[in-house]
């Protein structure tokens, strides 16, 4: 015997879609949590209140798009499918089928705010005592760009495209008049007339020409803000071409991340391949999020500098990051006068000062060579001495490094670092784990700062969600 199927069955009262889904289901839980949220601040960004049909309502799209990234689907003609098909897309819009454009849209247009949310959502879990920034776990990771690296041009790169492009159609044009002279059956009719294909030729270059335009000024404007950057994407200016893990170069964003007990409390979004300059603007921005800062950060030896161990040392947060190399130059060795700004070795030779090696301008280094700044704009100073046989030595001091060197030399013997450093692995690595395997989000698929950063909020808002869910918090 068999139990009855009959697919032609009819239900004779309809059933709620929340029938079909037990009450663990994350669908389930990511409505109770966004409803209890506060949108006044999506809510405002709806300023037109006379349209000619009213629109979704932003509750219901806010839990499709983070129902979205839980479930490893970035599409939004995909999502449009699934509000038809699947029950937790079904459920959470409520029935309602809002387009593959209109998700799209609310995605970039509205979620500018989504950084409140994500605020909000981190308070919660702070109010629940799940984090209470006690010690926090620092690290970074590269994520490959919407772009593609054919699309990074140079202004010479560009000029030698349009003088190519030039002797082609030249070319072309005088080897189809010997072909075909006056015989225009083997041309399309849109081409044979010399004057349109004059015409098609001169809007390529326009277009090329206009790109050209574009590169030159996006160059310019990253080398008065400081930045060396030869190469701009004209599909992504935003992005840089570099090396990823996997050996292979394509345009890339640093996604920094600040996490406790597995749960991210914030992100930024970067182009610098530098981690070092990426310590203090992250935590600046933890502090104006959450009016708090961390009691302990834990991070890798590429955020070692001697003005992070500054800035951490004034916001008396106590830090545990490895220096990045040993102590070059040892300063028992060597003594000095104040007076006469210059240094004596144990040999006798004296070292006098030669130049400041770097200058700290527009939050980047830039060398400026036999140039003397203000004491908090140069990065060390540089002393020569004459040996007796005519060659020469040099000796570098950078006071901030020294300082913190030695500081740092007696934090990593004890074993209390060695207790404290190996949970940074566990927390903050796991979570890349889980966003870029589990969740599938290795790549974005918006462009340029503003679009690039929200995207990043939202795969990190649906980490946390996962988390909480995981862990049996909500």
């Amino acid at each position: 015997m068999f139990k009855t199927y009959d697919q032609k069955q009819e239900l004779l009262i309809p059933v709620s879609i929340r029938e079909f889904l037990w009450k663990s289901h994350e669908a389930v839980l990511l409505n109770d949590v966004v409803d209890n949220l506060d949108l006044t601040t999506l809510l405002n960004t709806y300023k037109n209140k006379n349209w000619w049909t009213t629109a979704f309502h932003p509750r219901m799209l806010l839990k499709i798009i983070f129902y979205w990234y839980m479930n490893q689907t970035f599409s939004s003609r995909w999502i449009a499918k699934k509000l038809s098909s699947d029950l937790g897309f079904m459920y959470l819009a409520a029935n309602n089928k809002p387009d593959f454009r209109t998700i799209n849209r609310f995605r970039w247009e509205r979620l500018v705010v989504v950084k409140d949310i994500f605020r909000q959502i981190v308070v919660m879990l702070k109010n629940l005592w799940v984090v209470g920034f006690w010690t926090v776990s620092l690290d970074w990771t590269k994520l490959y760009a919407n772009a593609s690296k054919r699309n990074n041009h140079t202004e010479d790169g560009l000029d030698k495209m349009i003088d190519k492009l030039l002797k082609e159609a030249e070319e072309i044009d005088r080897k189809e008049d010997e072909e075909f002279w006056d015989k225009q059956d083997n041309i399309p009719e849109e081409l044979a007339d010399p004057e349109i294909r004059k015409q098609r030729i001169k809007e390529a270059l326009e277009n090329l020409k206009n790109t050209k335009e574009f590169v030159v000024k996006e160059i310019s404007e990253k080398q008065e803000q400081g930045i060396k950057q030869t190469r701009i994407n004209t599909t992504d200016k935003d992005s840089r071409l570099m090396q990823m893990k996997q050996k292979d170069f394509a345009n890339w964003y640093n996604a920094q991340i600040i996490t406790e007990n597995q749960i991210i409390l914030d992100t930024s979004i970067s182009n610098n391949p530098c981690d070092v300059n990426e310590l203090i603007p992250t935590l600046n921005s933890l502090k104006k999020n959450y009016n708090q800062v961390p009691e302990k950060v834990l991070a890798d030896a590429w955020y070692s500098s001697g003005d992070n161990y500054e800035y951490l040392e004034k916001e008396n947060i106590d830090w545990y990051i490895p220096p990045h190399s040993n102590l070059q130059v040892d300063m028992s060795k060597y003594e000095y006068n104040k007076e006469e700004d210059y240094y004596k070795d144990q040999e006798g030779n004296i070292y006098y000062f030669k130049q400041y090696s770097w200058v700290l301008w527009a939050k980047r280094w830039r060398p400026r060579k036999w140039t003397k700044t203000k004491e908090w704009e140069y990065k060390s100073k540089i002393y020569r001495a004459i040996l007796r046989d005519g060659s020469k030595r040099q000796l570098e001091i950078y006071e901030k490094w020294h300082k913190y060197w030695h500081i740092n030399k007696k934090k990593v013997s004890s074993v209390k670092w060695k207790k404290i450093i190996s949970k940074r692995k566990v927390d903050v690595e796991t979570v890349f784990w889980n966003i870029k395997h589990n969740l599938k989000f290795t790549r974005f698929n918006l462009r340029w700062f503003n679009k690039v950063n929200i995207e990043r909020n939202i795969a990190c808002i649906a980490h946390n969600f996962k988390k909480m869910f995981l862990l049996n918090i909500i």
